[in-house]
């Protein structure tokens, strides 16, 4: 019988980045523009006694929202998440458009539920979100983010309870 060998810590294989392209979530931007459309034409439509002035009010705020859902949701403008660079560790890099790369940190608002993944990311000057449909995403590619993100939520430091729980039950 042979004896173990012993691994020190500097033979250990060190875990590699993980490159993960940040695919564009048209279903989520085809859901939003229907709601966006639809709650000001009911409220036109609904036999309400300021409901015109409601329906402005509401199709103005769904204008205002328009680009940042057409960056978060379809990659549309500068400064847009491309791709995402992920460690085991926990270490995040964010690569944007136009050739920017901002290292990040994932915040306790981050949703991770359903077929939507919605992280919040912080870099030291900005907050990133980043749109994730689950079935558009590669799925050893996607078990490791979520892999990353639980070793964050119990890290030492640990993220805020709102990640640490909805990385917990998913």
């Amino acid at each position: 019988m042979r004896p173990r060998r012993r691994r020190s810590k500097r033979s250990s294989i060190v875990c590699a980045p993980v490159e993960l392209e940040l695919p564009t979530a048209p279903w989520l931007a085809l859901l939003l523009a229907a709601h966006g459309a639809g709650l000001p034409l009911y409220l036109l439509l609904a036999p309400l006694r300021h409901g015109g002035f409601a329906a402005a009010g509401c199709l103005s705020l769904c204008l205002l929202a328009a680009p940042a859902v057409a960056r978060i949701c379809l990659g549309k403008g500068p400064r847009a998440p491309r791709r995402l660079t992920f460690t085991p560790e926990g270490h995040f890099s964010l690569d944007l458009a136009g050739g920017y790369t901002s290292e990040v940190v994932p915040a306790g608002r981050s949703l991770l539920w359903g077929p939507w993944w919605v992280l919040v990311l912080e870099a030291p000057l900005q907050r990133h979100y980043v749109v994730l449909e689950t079935f558009r995403v590669n799925p050893p590619r996607l078990a490791a983010l979520g892999r990353s993100l639980r070793r964050v939520a119990a890290g030492p430091g640990g993220a805020p309870p709102a990640l640490r729980s909805l990385i917990g039950s998913g």
